[in-house]
């Protein structure tokens, strides 16, 4: 607003006009102090919607991401429980095959080394809460959280390398539970290592192939009809 004498923009608060002296009407000062208080409201909703820092956006969205990581991990983790209870068919020295491992193996795929690691031993660590066979800690740990750890190893690349890894390293921790453990099952004048090795590596080793195999194929489905989002 200007004085309406001389024509000087006049502040907000003013009582009469700083060039000319003219004191205010009543009216002319109702004028100012309403004019005052739309300025600030307009000005307040732009304060409002200022962007959050960019460093908190990310600490969300990194939360988030985290978050529906580890709700996918738990659903596989289920799925490989229920799939774990299934047998295909039993092998001729003993063992069973199902297919508990394609939950896990396509974890791995889609959320990498470490989601699959940590995954992999959860599920160790349920098939202990519901009923592994326990001869001390040393052998629970070995044959399950270790064990299933290296289902992660899927996620490397290329695919069948990293199927290879997990099945080695998998096959590995038992035939050296069994030789630590139960080498009294071995037959007499057979080595520890010899009976565990024939016991665990065809078990596992067709237990991985086939697993891996169907994974593959809904590996296929899932890339096109549920991609990985953050």
């Amino acid at each position: 607003m200007k004085c309406s004498q001389c024509g000087t923009p006049l502040e907000f608060d003013a009582e009469k006009c700083p060039n000319c002296g003219k004191v205010l009407s009543d009216e002319e000062r109702l004028f100012l102090a309403l004019h005052k208080q739309n300025v600030i409201k307009e000005a307040a909703p732009a304060a409002e919607t200022e962007p959050e820092p960019q460093h908190e956006a990310k600490h969300k969205s990194r939360k988030h991401s985290h978050t529906i990581i580890m709700i996918e991990g738990a659903l596989c983790i289920a799925l490989a429980f229920v799939f774990s209870k299934i047998n295909l068919f039993e092998m001729p020295q003993g063992g069973s095959i199902d297919f508990e491992l394609v939950p896990l193996i396509l974890f791995a795929y889609r959320r990498g080394f470490k989601w699959g690691v940590l995954t992999g031993m959860l599920m160790g660590i349920m098939k202990i809460l519901f009923g592994a066979y326990f001869f001390n800690v040393a052998q629970v740990i070995l044959d399950y959280p270790l064990a299933y750890a290296f289902v992660g190893f899927c996620a490397a690349h290329p695919a069948i390398i990293g199927m290879i890894l997990a099945a080695i390293g998998q096959t590995g921790c038992s035939i050296l539970s069994g030789v630590l453990f139960f080498s009294e099952y071995a037959p007499e004048g057979q080595s520890p290592w010899v009976y565990s090795f024939l016991y665990n590596a065809p078990v596992l080793g067709t237990k991985y192939l086939v697993s891996w195999i169907v994974a593959m194929i809904l590996w296929k489905v899932l890339e096109r009809e549920l991609p990985v989002t953050d």
